[in-house]
């Protein structure tokens, strides 16, 4: 009898611990990028993305997010949009929100409704930390079914609460930021609009051509911000097909072929083309809104493994034109299989020479259209080293040749070393390059390891004097970037608006330095403007680095700030360099009379 007492007990008590487990979801809420820390600006409305775990996506249950956060922080509005960001799958939209004080804490309430069953599904809410000051605060985020059925462990965080951004940018460099104008809840596009703003941003670059009016770039207009139609050229073949139909590329079976183009034809009838571009960018650029046309070429010459070609493989008129260039007999039969096997190399150049040709027909459209509209080239680095001839090859671009067709500055990216950067810079010559740095590569990125502010600051930093000083930064893209990267931003932005003269008006003096032994000279970069010097040093190692900086011939009674800092050096002969692991500093040094 006590045996079966016994039984009964140990399995009543495994039955309690079955339930409690399952009761008791498995996984915690994240905050994207980071995991366990996000970032806001003091006094500042800004995006944090919760992220629901896996556990909780399979229920089919509405779901309620409580979140803890000190006094005086706020939620202000959540994300509504499908086109929020790149790919929208992830975003869930809060059906309501609520919120109480508990003994100096606020607590929101978000009700979620079923989220997907797969994915990474975040929401995007506006906080604002109200004038709790700079410093790091913890947070609380727990998760429960709305039937109370299902909770998942409390998650801690932290929020840091950077200084405010204070708007300081350059008047000619472009500070520039990628758009896919998504917002739709007007307290949302507001705020994003002040921290474009106030970090300095000078320019957007809207990823698409948008009629209507309302987009962050066209709402600050008005203050200044210069707004950049980003053209792909897919998206404008029909109306040179529908008005010149032997415009298209013909297939295989020398039939025309939907949504395409033949560049041969284009530029072989190069001012009918000129004429009925400028048109359309004249009918949808009036009234006026935007300043900047940006050719996004991703063209593609020959796949990476180089077993595939790509363009208009079959138009007679491009065959003969290719066979023209190359010298190849005009009678040679020719086909994807042979240019692969014999003309590989003769057809990336050929590819390259198009895209050039197209550049050039695009630049003369767009100053037909309006002499004061810019034109910029946007495309892959031309990389350096082992990686010498890849955007040629893949993107069919050749920075050289673009350098003659017309362009007003180009632009190249992500993650380029600093000899990729100098590289194409250098291919350039005397045309402005703006880098491109890429903060996350998209919405549905899962990493944890995103750069902090002084990070990017850095990348940004660097990528814009590598990158020649002529041009500026461009950033890609503003759905993903959080207060750590508007923080950034406004770092660069603040510090290159101090030194713009330096970099475009000025000249190199690196030799007038007087370099310790073991500096590598490539991380120096020292200008003279009249009777002033301005001296960039990157620290581009894991390791802190300290020494000291001399002009060969001592200026007069020299006066020097380091800006980054702020810090006031006054009369000193000596630039003392003291650099934490992947970071920068920058010395601005009068002489007596300025």
């Amino acid at each position: 009898m006590l045996r079966y007492v016994l039984i009964v007990l140990l399995f009543t008590w495994n039955v309690c611990l079955s339930g409690a487990s399952a009761a008791l979801s498995q996984g915690i809420v994240r905050l994207w990028p980071r995991g366990q820390k996000c970032y806001l600006c003091a006094k500042m409305s800004m995006p944090i993305w919760p992220e629901l775990p896996k556990s909780a996506l399979s229920l089919s249950k509405p779901l309620i997010l409580s979140i803890r956060m000190p006094e005086g922080f706020r939620i202000e509005a959540f994300g509504t949009s499908k086109n929020f960001a790149l790919h929208p799958k992830p975003l869930i939209v809060p059906t309501k929100m609520e919120y109480s004080l508990e003994d100096k804490t606020i607590v929101y309430k978000i009700h979620l409704p079923v989220p997907p069953k797969s994915g990474c599904v975040r929401a995007a809410l506006l906080v604002n930390p109200g004038d709790n000051p700079v410093g790091e605060y913890p947070i609380g985020l727990e998760l429960k079914t709305e039937d109370g059925q299902n909770l998942w462990q409390e998650s801690k965080a932290i929020i840091k609460v950077l200084p405010k951004l204070i708007r300081n940018s350059p008047r000619r460099l472009q500070i520039a930021v990628c758009d896919y104008a998504g917002y739709k809840n007007v307290k949302f596009r507001r705020a994003i609009a002040d921290a474009v703003f106030a970090s300095g941003i000078n320019t957007i670059w809207n990823m698409s051509y948008y009629d209507k009016p309302d987009t962050i770039a066209q709402q600050l207009q008005p203050k200044g911000i210069k707004a950049a139609w980003v053209w792909v050229w897919h998206k404008y073949y029909a109306p040179i097909t529908e008005k010149y139909p032997q415009a298209y590329e013909l297939n295989s079976a020398g039939k025309p072929k939907p949504n395409s183009l033949c560049y041969t034809w284009c530029i072989n009838n190069r001012q009918k083309v000129i004429q009925l571009l400028a048109e359309m960018i004249r009918k949808k650029n009036t009234p006026k809104k935007y300043d900047i046309i940006v050719n996004d070429n991703e063209e593609r010459a020959i796949s990476r493994d180089h077993k595939k070609v790509f363009g208009d493989l079959f138009t007679p008129s491009t065959l003969k034109e290719f066979k023209k260039q190359t010298g190849i007999p005009l009678n040679t039969k020719l086909s994807p299989e042979i240019i692969v096997k014999d003309y590989a190399d003769q057809w990336v150049n050929f590819r390259c020479w198009q895209s050039t040709q197209m550049a050039s027909i695009l630049s003369d459209a767009v100053k037909l259209a309006d002499p004061e509209l810019r034109y910029g080239y946007y495309s892959g680095y031309e990389y350096a080293g082992r990686f010498t001839g890849f955007s040629r090859e893949t993107y069919a671009t050749d920075w050289k040749l673009l350098a003659k067709s017309g362009l007003d500055f180009g632009s190249a990216g992500y993650y380029g070393s600093i000899h990729d950067i100098a590289s194409t810079a250098k291919a350039l010559g005397d045309i402005p390059f703006i880098p491109a740095e890429m903060f996350v590569e998209n919405f549905l990125d899962q990493k944890r390891s995103m750069p902090s502010p002084e990070k990017f600051a850095f990348r940004l930093m660097r990528s814009a004097i590598y990158g020649g000083g002529q041009g500026g930064v461009m950033v890609w893209y503003l759905q993903v970037l959080d207060a750590a990267g508007f923080y950034a931003i406004g770092t660069v932005s603040r510090v290159l608006s101090d030194i713009e003269d330096f970099l475009i008006d000025g000249t190199r003096c690196d030799s007038d330095l007087i370099l310790p032994p073991r500096v590598d000279r490539n991380s120096v970069f020292a200008y003279k403007l009249d009777a002033r010097r301005m001296v960039i040093i990157f620290n581009n190692s894991g390791k802190k680095k300290k020494y000291s900086l001399r002009w060969k011939t001592p200026i007069p009674k020299p006066d020097t700030v380091e800006i980054v800092s702020r810090k006031h050096l006054g009369n000193t002969s000596v630039l003392p360099v003291n650099l934490n692991p992947f970071s920068f500093e920058v010395f601005i040094t009068l002489s007596e009379g300025n």
